[in-house]
């Protein structure tokens, strides 16, 4: 497969950021933030809530991608000079998942947000995949599970991950059982998911939403 650059090269080509930055949806002009869990209890509610929130994600993927050949998994994990056991922990919660392809060369960055007296780098892989609910599913059922009693889980806090169609200009990142950023970099890639899965954004950034995209 022709090499495409490294993948904070192509988020840079396509998305303008420097690397995916902490919470998406407040970085970029387009964007939606869907409510996963919702009202159900994380203590009362376990399995309906975890259920919910891996039906919404997977359905709004579909709708997303939908037509797309080709998609590409960003994985992100942070760590220093120990980034190689990130990276087998990281291995072994996708593979558990059902995801089991290799994670390819790192491509390692400062991560901007932390203390410079104490530097910690983020390690940054791509994934070619084909548009495979089955291997979407098990990337988006590792985040969604990652700080619930479920298993097989990515572990809290161990991974990021991003499923992009960098030739859409489009990217969806689940940061955990809570919610779920999309962003593109055009208004009319995101129009038809707020129009039709509109009862499932947050209704504390609903404001934003329907300011980029209600006109």
């Amino acid at each position: 497969m022709m090499d495409r650059g490294t993948p904070c090269e192509r988020i840079r080509q396509v998305f303008g950021f420097e690397q995916f930055p902490e919470a998406l949806f407040y970085q970029t002009d387009f964007a939606l933030r869907f409510d996963l869990g919702a009202d159900l209890s994380m203590q009362h509610q376990l399995t309906p809530r975890f259920l919910q929130a891996m039906d919404r994600s997977r359905q709004v993927a579909a709708a997303l991608f939908e037509g797309a050949e080709r998609l590409t998994v960003v994985i992100r994990y942070s760590g220093d000079m120990e980034w190689r056991s990130g990276r087998r922990r990281t291995l072994l919660a996708l593979a558990r998942a059902g995801f089991r392809l290799p994670l390819g060369p790192v491509e390692r960055l400062r991560n901007p947000y932390d203390d410079p007296e104490y530097p910690i780098m983020n390690n940054w892989h791509q994934i070619e995949i084909a548009n495979d609910p089955n291997l979407i599913a098990a990337v988006l059922w590792c985040v969604v599970a990652a700080e619930m009693p479920i298993s097989p889980n990515g572990g809290m806090g161990l991974f990021d991950a991003y499923i992009v169609d960098f030739d859409a200009g489009a990217a969806l990142h689940v940061y955990d059982d809570r919610g779920m950023d999309v962003i593109a970099t055009t208004r009319d890639v995101l129009r038809p998911l707020y129009e039709r899965f509109g009862d499932w954004l947050l209704h504390w950034d609903r404001p934003q939403m329907d300011e980029a995209f209600a006109s």
